[in-house]
């Protein structure tokens, strides 16, 4: 029987020939923080339709499109959900700096997680982990308003139970840019 939980899984979507891929965003600053897991995004440097596909198929699980036009597919494993997208932009760096907060724009190569010191090994070029520990949200940048000027009001989009703040002044910003 394979073992069917969030580092289980993970470790099975590592081994799965293909393109390369990165845990990214929220899973990371979950494991970071201790809470309990329950979701999965990776950022694919390709096909990410197969990979999603092929990794519901030998789990058990299901497969559907989410966004056939960015390339994002969505596979449900038990309770599990694990969304892959092709990259956002030429490369991971491009792909990062369009999340949202830099709390969320954290990645880990797959193939990296549950390995001693995994921690290591995440791509941080926004100072997500920084924000992460002093509790405190960021934009990662101007173009994330500008482009969903809704990100204002979700800009939080974390349970009551987070500590995290936004950083002062987020409305000064968004009126300059006339973002809001």
């Amino acid at each position: 029987m394979t073992e069917k939980t969030m580092g289980g899984l993970l470790r099975r979507l590592a081994d799965l020939p293909g393109p390369d891929r990165w845990i990214v965003g929220g899973l990371l600053r979950d494991a970071l923080l201790g809470r309990p897991l329950a979701d999965a995004d990776f950022a694919v440097n390709g096909d990410a339709r197969s990979l999603a596909e092929t990794f519901a198929r030998q789990n058990g699980g299901s497969f559907f499109p989410l966004d056939e036009e960015r390339g994002t597919h969505r596979a449900v494993v038990g309770p599990l959900v694990f969304d892959f997208s092709r990259l956002q932009g030429r490369d991971l760096a491009a792909d990062l700096g369009q999340r949202d907060l830099t709390i969320n724009a954290l990645a880990l190569p797959a193939a990296a997680w549950g390995t001693p010191g995994w921690e290591k090994h995440i791509v941080d070029l926004h100072e997500g982990r920084r924000d992460l520990k002093a509790g405190r949200l960021r934009f990662v940048g101007p173009r994330v308003v500008a482009a969903d000027p809704l990100r204002l009001c979700d800009s939080s989009g974390s349970p009551r139970s987070w500590t995290l703040k936004p950083r002062p002044p987020r409305w000064p910003w968004c009126v300059a840019t006339g973002s809001f």
